[in-house]
This record gives C-alpha cells, sequence and structure tokens, in this order.
C-alpha cells in the first residue's frame, strides 16, 4: 500500500494550492514530503504541558482520571517516554513500566496522590 502523499501535503503544505498538490505525481508529492517534513514539525507550536501516564487501572477509572488531567491542564500519554512527567499507578500496575519510570526518573504516585495533586 503506497502512503498517499498527497493527502499529507493537503494537511501540511500551506505553501501550495490543492491545485498544485493535485498536479504532482506521486513521486513529486514524496520528494516534496521529505524536504519538508522537518520544517512543518519545527513550525508546529510545542505541547509543553506536564505528561502523565495512568497504569493497572480498569477503563472506568482510567476515563475518570484523564478527565481530572484535562482539569488540571496535564497531558495523558500511554506510554513511559523520557519526556514523561508523572506516573500514576493503580492496583494492577506492571512492574515493568515502574522500573522504566524509576530508571527515567519519573514522578511516581498513588491514584489518591494525583487526585490532590
Amino acid at each position: 500500500m503506497k502512503t498517499d502523499f498527497p493527502a499529507i501535503l493537503r494537511k501540511n503544505a500551506r505553501d501550495l494550492s490543492r491545485e498544485q498538490i493535485e498536479s504532482m505525481s506521486w513521486d513529486e508529492a514524496r520528494n516534496y514530503y521529505y524536504a519538508n517534513k522537518r520544517r512543518w514539525s519545527e513550525d508546529r507550536p510545542k505541547d509543553v504541558r506536564a505528561t502523565v501516564c495512568f497504569t493497572g487501572f480498569i477503563a472506568t477509572e482510567r476515563d475518570e482520571l484523564i478527565e481530572i488531567a484535562a482539569g488540571k491542564n496535564l497531558r495523558v500519554v500511554n506510554s513511559v517516554t523520557t519526556t514523561l512527567h508523572y506516573l500514576v499507578c493503580g492496583p494492577n500496575a506492571g512492574p515493568s513500566k515502574l522500573q522504566k519510570a524509576t530508571a527515567q526518573g519519573v514522578a511516581i504516585m498513588s491514584e489518591e496522590d494525583f487526585r490532590e495533586y
């Protein structure tokens, strides 16, 4: 399956008209995409909110915690990465996320601590 480079350009290439994009061949669209990809990511505003990851919760609890996080202006992510700020652990939290978070210096907290944060 080929990547739909014209669709990607319609979304990101603000310096091209729709007609210009539609007149490009697939190879031209691909080349334009790769030539400008870095510039588009640098132009995009960065999300500088603190990040939080929830682990060990059932879906309904997690959904509630996500709403609380939105009210606290936190960005919810699904994995432990080097940019994660908080790991909130529920009763079924797995050891691998805890180990990875500890190794990366991520703040680990319980659900109660998060609600009081």
